[in-house]
């Protein structure tokens, strides 16, 4: 492994700030268990395309015009792909 004592080491915040929103997150059991529970949802959805179809159609008859909410998928690495699946449900 080559190293260079003389670079300069700049920490991304943003990173980090997500890593330690994670972290505490990821603490919680019931937060642990509702992302969980979110995940298994979109696996069940989206496995099959009858069952995206009816959850599309549910979802465009409930938003009145507006366009329907697609389910996204759980990261476990990004906190805001979390927030976007509970929107989305």
């Amino acid at each position: 492994m080559l190293k260079c004592p003389s670079a300069t080491y700049i920490w991304c915040t943003a990173h980090r700030l997500n890593l330690v929103v994670v972290k505490a997150v990821s603490s919680s059991l019931d937060a642990v268990d509702l992302f969980g529970n979110m995940e298994t949802l979109y696996n069940f959805i989206c496995g099959s395309k009858k069952r995206v179809a009816y959850y599309e159609k549910v979802q465009n008859e409930y938003s009145a015009g507006q366009r329907g909410r697609r389910l996204k998928r759980v990261s476990t690495t990004r906190w805001t792909s979390q927030d976007h699946a509970l929107q989305a449900i």
